[in-house]
């Protein structure tokens, strides 16, 4: 009986030593505070309570609260005696848009997760990936679309181009031949794969023509990597002001040799 009232003795004083003020939370440290949300945004949105006792504090429920975010890929929370909670998160980031049947676009990171909605005069510098058609899009959510088969070659594809440090801004794959625009109206047409694969050659063959100010026509890319360009109609390029040039002087002196019975050959 002595011992047994002794060992409820002890644990009632450890109790009570447990929910002593000496054991409530002070501090919180918050490890790699991501872009989109500051430290103190994440312990909100986390939900720990500053004075609350750190036996009581359920971590579970904090990482529950954090990874319901969708900008939040994953979270740990630990305890630190006596009276510190230390979170930790890995971010997701803003890479892709999609735009949806009603005219908005989501926010895509290169997991599928959809993050945000904005509207068209608030759109973020991100490439557009379009000939895709969303299924019932909601933030936190994995996208869907319609045509399944080629949601993951268009991530695939923008993950490529990041990493040649080069940019698309918009990527059109619902045609027969897929379409990766630089600017409006200067874009590379061929297969996904090749154009995927062949982005240094594309690069180059880029800056030649912005450098000479051509921001017109479309680059086609083979399968062997060639790549081919062919001016928009009505666009003068170098060489076609060049040829142009050339014919009217031919044109010229044809005309003054035909007038002096020298040639009577067409010129073409």
């Amino acid at each position: 009986m002595l011992k047994t009232l002794i060992t409820i003795l002890v644990l009632y004083g450890l109790y009570r030593l447990a929910m002593s003020p000496l054991f409530s939370v002070k501090s919180v440290e918050v490890e790699n505070a991501t872009t989109h949300y500051t430290a103190e945004q994440i312990l909100e949105i986390s939900g720990v309570v500053m004075g609350s006792n750190i036996f009581k504090t359920k971590t579970g429920e904090l990482k529950g609260n954090l990874e319901s975010d969708p900008y939040i890929r994953s979270a740990r929370v630990e305890r630190r005696l006596p009276d510190g909670v230390r979170i930790e998160v890995e971010e997701r980031t803003e890479d892709m848009l999609i735009q949806t049947e009603d005219g908005q676009y989501a926010v895509i990171n290169y997991d599928g997760m959809i993050l945000r909605f904005c509207g068209e005069g608030e759109l973020p510098t991100l490439p557009i990936a379009a000939g895709l058609t969303p299924i019932d899009p909601e933030p936190g959510k994995a996208l869907k679309v319609q045509e399944a088969d080629l949601l993951k070659p268009a991530i695939d594809f923008f993950q490529k181009v990041q990493e040649e440090d080069f940019f698309f801004k918009k990527l059109d794959v619902g045609g027969v031949v897929t379409k990766a625009y630089i600017l409006d109206r200067l874009l590379c047409e061929g297969d996904l794969k090749n154009i995927e694969n062949n982005i240094p050659a594309i690069r180059k063959v880029a800056y030649d023509l912005t450098s000479k100010g051509i921001e017109r026509g479309t680059i086609s890319v083979s399968g062997t990597g060639t790549c081919s360009f062919t001016p928009e109609v009505g666009e003068q390029t170098p060489d076609t002001v060049e040829a142009e040039e050339a014919e009217t002087d031919a044109g010229a002196e044809a005309a003054e040799e035909g007038e002096n019975g020298e040639s009577e050959s067409p010129v073409v």
